[in-house]
């Protein structure tokens, strides 16, 4: 049995469009909750995780967290035929909570029920 690619071809050609650089306003429903954010590439998603992670961690594995999520985004810098099965945001505000900024977020393509630019 063959399953069915449910991914939004055109919300796959806007992502393919951002693989290496720019920034897209979106807003999208998952499962009920709408979600305000800018698209933006994988890798700098891990580089704004990364940078986050220094200024506003207390954790004492810091430096490895920060060491992994700078090479997920040189890996996925150098990597010129991704698989891609998600998004990424960030200054995400959601339905749920609104007035909240909530920093970045990664979001399974297959699970969009609907987008929009903004």
């Amino acid at each position: 049995m063959d399953l069915i690619d449910s991914k939004d071809e055109l919300l796959l050609t806007f992502v393919k469009a951002l693989l290496s650089e720019g920034e897209l306003s979106i807003f999208v429903i998952l499962k009920g909750v709408c979600i305000n954010g800018t698209l933006i590439p994988e890798y700098k998603y891990y580089e704004y995780l990364a940078d986050f992670y220094e200024k506003n961690s207390k954790d004492k594995n810091k430096i490895l967290a920060i060491s992994a999520f700078k090479d997920l985004s040189e890996a996925s810098k150098s990597n010129s035929n991704p698989k891609i099965d998600f998004i990424h945001l960030k200054n995400v505000v959601t339905s749920s909570d609104v007035g909240r900024n909530k920093n970045f977020i990664r979001i399974k393509l297959s699970e969009i029920d609907a987008f929009s630019l903004s």
